[in-house]
């Protein structure tokens, strides 16, 4: 079981700002726990608490079109050719100048 947020997994890490991963450890430590008496062994154990995190997580964050997690209602827009929309806006400002 994870204790910290330095034992999560990198891929986590590395999609997940501080908060997403405070949500999924906490999701996850509470469904391990929950699971504890689980018959499908550890594996099976770390699959629930895993898919019981990621629903928590889920339902407080949005994964953006690069893969990273970000607070419900705050995705950074994106482009059709999946640059944030920002980046168009300046791209199209220096071609006009």
């Amino acid at each position: 079981m994870y204790q910290t947020l330095d034992d999560l997994p990198e891929h986590v890490r590395m999609t997940m700002s501080k908060e997403a991963q405070q949500t999924y450890l906490e999701a996850f430590q509470r469904s391990w726990r929950q699971y504890e008496q689980y018959t499908g062994g550890d594996a099976g154990q770390h699959a629930v608490a895993h898919r019981d995190a990621m629903q928590a997580v889920d339902h407080h964050f949005e994964k953006g079109m690069d893969g990273k997690y970000y607070p419900t209602g705050v995705v950074p827009e994106q482009t059709e050719d999946g640059l944030p929309a920002f980046f168009e806006h300046l791209a199209a400002r220096s071609h006009q100048e």
